[in-house]
């Protein structure tokens, strides 16, 4: 079970939260881009309360299926190696609305990090993913 004591991500919250004082003094995103900005930004600060580290826009459910999907391809490609755990996860590109496009999850194993990619196809609730190994 994961405790949220409202301190994670908290260098991100302040990223986010636009606690640079020049950030103000460009010109505003479009529409459509400022909408999709507030999203991420809204879905990254509720991140940190997720059950994996790092950050992903995954749902708590879709998490729990991507992390046992990958942890399944991590016992199987090293059998030797009993208890795999997902070390990072990283959000690399974002679809329009908002909704996570690919993301990057980490697995630590026998002392070796190994990358996979998750991908989101536009969805409405980004419950679909595929999971490859990242080269």
């Amino acid at each position: 079970m994961v405790e949220c004591t409202g301190l994670e991500n908290q260098q991100s919250r302040k990223v986010l939260v636009g606690s640079n004082p020049t950030a103000s003094a460009s010109p505003p995103a479009p529409p459509g881009i400022a909408a999709a900005l507030s999203a991420l930004a809204a879905a990254l600060l509720l991140s940190g309360c997720a059950g994996v580290p790092g950050e992903t826009l995954a749902g708590s459910g879709v998490q729990r299926n991507i992390r046992d999907r990958i942890l399944v391809l991590a016992r199987t490609a090293d059998p030797q190696c009993k208890n795999p755990k997902i070390s990072a996860t990283e959000v690399l590109e974002v679809h329009r609305d908002g909704k996570s496009a690919e993301e990057r999850w980490t697995v630590e194993q026998c002392g070796r990090r190994i990358h996979h990619l998750v991908v989101f196809p536009p969805a409405p609730h980004n419950a679909n993913f595929s999971v490859r190994p990242a080269k």
